[in-house]
């Protein structure tokens, strides 16, 4: 089963493998490393190939382009990239024997405003018969 969930919430023992997607795990501001996101107990494996582009986000912050603008542009991040795809695709094969559980900052109630969303439902795209739970 692949799922989905926030990065500061405790590890669950229904999380099985958790993989931050996140570009890189730094405060709000970007700046300096987030002391709460600690490798082997917030997330085990980071794969930043599988975040979106730092200047999507920028806009998408920024309020240059709204979250359609942010997901249209992931996707095709995800789709066009070799190391994107290449990543989408190991995550599927370990999440049809294996819970996955991919993570990044967004709270739990805008998980439908986050990429990990975006991420889940391209993967459940590409192999129907997987199991996605999106939190």
């Amino acid at each position: 089963m692949l799922r989905t969930g926030n990065i500061y919430l405790p590890r669950g023992v229904e999380d099985g493998l958790r993989v931050s997607i996140m570009s890189r795990h730094t405060d709000n501001r970007g700046k300096i490393p987030d002391p709460r996101i600690v490798e082997g107990v917030s997330f085990d494996i980071h794969r930043p190939e599988l975040a979106p582009l730092g200047k999507t986000v920028g806009r998408y912050y920024r309020g240059e382009v709204g979250f359609d603008g942010l997901a249209d542009e992931y996707r095709d991040r995800l789709e066009n990239d070799p190391a994107s795809m290449a990543g989408v695709e190991e995550l599927i094969r370990l999440a049809n024997y294996r819970d996955v559980t991919v993570l990044c900052k967004e709270p739990t109630d805008e998980a439908h405003l986050c990429h990990r969303s975006v991420l889940a439902d391209y993967c459940r795209q590409l192999d129907p018969n997987l199991a996605v739970w999106i939190a």
